[in-house]
């Protein structure tokens, strides 16, 4: 074997070694930033699973996979295995990519009456897309409920720091008021809104629902907002914190 031979063989055996070390390389810190994501695996929806369906169709419809997602993405209460939902049927509207909670399946013959919490009441509200964050609040989702009304000259202010979805109802289109000249406007994408609270929560939402306007916050994870926070009015909108 010749000289240049030798040397040739030499540099491909080098390169395949430093592309094999890049590789490795890669690959740890991928592994690394999966690591300190924390990854959990939990049970997500495939396909939309419609109110009433039992666990044994949605299953044989392959409805479920498993996804591997960051802690701070988990909703609470999710699901990592099908287990629970043996005998179960669905309560409510999963749509996919939605991770599946216990609050999503009833016993049979419950699915007009939701999984509600113990000692809690459910209250279903109406709003449009903006006012609940334009669809990104799905069932087992924490939020944060605030209150506009005409009070006092007008003022926004926190009603609820802290309550749980249960579910998220088909939407509905209700029409705006008529012009003057009497054309219809256009129509405003709402969407039924079921949460449970407790019984002074309840009332607090009712009475909010027909003395003003209710607007969801979608809470980050830690936070809680403050109730003793100043309600913002006309006269202190643009001041400091």
């Amino acid at each position: 074997m010749g000289r240049r031979t030798v040397l040739l063989v030499t540099a491909l055996v080098i390169a395949a070694l430093g592309t094999t070390m890049v590789f490795l390389y890669v690959h740890g810190l991928d592994d690394q930033a999966i690591h300190k994501q924390d990854p959990v695996s939990v049970l997500v929806a495939k396909r939309t699973i419609d109110p009433g369906t039992t666990y044994k169709d949605a299953s044989d419809q392959a409805s479920f996979e498993k996804k591997t997602v960051s802690r701070d993405a988990l909703a609470d209460g999710a699901l990592g295995s099908t287990a629970p939902l043996v005998g179960k049927v669905t309560t409510t509207t999963i749509y996919p990519g939605q991770q599946i909670i216990p609050q999503m399946f009833g016993n049979s013959g419950e699915v007009s009456t939701l999984s509600v919490p113990d000692d809690m009441l459910a209250i279903s509200v109406q709003l449009d897309d903006p006012a609940q964050l334009a669809g990104f609040v799905d069932a087992g989702t924490n939020i944060a409920i605030f209150l506009t009304t005409e009070a006092k000259g007008g003022q926004t202010r926190l009603l609820l720091p802290k309550v749980l979805v249960l579910a998220i109802g088909n939407k509905t289109a209700t029409p705006q008021d008529s012009t003057t000249t009497g054309t219809e406007a256009a129509s405003v994408p709402t969407t039924i809104l079921t949460i449970a609270v407790d019984q002074h929560d309840y009332q607090a939402v009712s009475f909010g629902t027909t003395h003003g306007r209710l607007n969801l916050g979608l809470l980050g994870r830690g936070f809680t907002p403050s109730l003793t926070f100043r309600p913002t009015t006309e006269s202190n909108l643009f001041d400091a914190n």
